[in-house]
């Protein structure tokens, strides 16, 4: 109990991470305080996720809506990203939901050296439906449980290339016909490669 008396009276606890277990640590962590020094006497615990504020901020400095002309009704959005790491993780669940919230028709593409399916279980641990979301047979689609009522259009479209992205055969994969429908002509990019070099030659290229 001595070991937490300097946190007896205080206002606020400042709990700093990225993951997706926060809420269990801010448990954990009120209930011990709670047991050492009083339920009325606990401070106000509040979870920093840095990755995530940094990313909102991002969004908040540069809006993805500035990259679409709302005053003709366009209302297609594409966005790629590069690296699948914390940063980009963090990238690709904001743009989901502020796609959603802004009612955007988004077509979202990752591009890392990560395997694809690791990427998607990642995704599928924080929230299964977001994938569900993007495959128009889905029944989580279906608006009623009547097969013959209409379907929700998909939340977003999804595509992922696998490359290494420091090697020559970058350019090469992102020029071709077929991705650069996606990747080239996107209206927003995000290089989150984990380091300053990278990324600065990734945006140059």
């Amino acid at each position: 109990e001595k070991q937490y008396s300097k946190l007896d009276g205080s206002d606020q606890i400042y709990l700093f991470g990225h993951g997706d277990s926060d809420q269990m640590v801010v448990r954990n962590v009120r209930d011990t305080l709670s047991e050492a020094i009083g339920e009325e006497r606990l401070p106000k615990i509040i979870p920093v996720k840095g990755y995530q504020h940094l990313v909102y901020n991002l969004l908040r400095e540069k809006p993805l809506f500035s990259a679409v002309d709302r005053d003709r009704g366009d209302k297609r959005l594409k966005i790629t990203i590069f690296g699948s790491g914390s940063i980009g993780t963090e990238m690709f669940l904001a743009v989901y939901w502020c796609g959603q919230l802004l009612d955007f028709e988004l077509n979202v593409t990752v591009v890392s050296n990560e395997a694809e399916d690791k990427f998607r279980s990642r995704i599928d641990h924080i929230n299964p439906e977001i994938f569900r979301s993007s495959e128009p047979e889905d029944e989580m689609l279906q608006i009623y449980s009547n097969s013959e009522t209409p379907r929700s259009p998909v939340y977003f479209r999804f595509s992922y290339v696998c490359t290494d992205i420091q090697q020559d055969d970058l350019y090469k994969k992102i020029t071709k016909e077929k991705a650069k429908a996606r990747i080239i002509d996107s209206d927003y990019f995000v290089v989150a490669l984990g380091s300053d070099e990278d990324n600065f030659e990734t945006a140059d290229m």
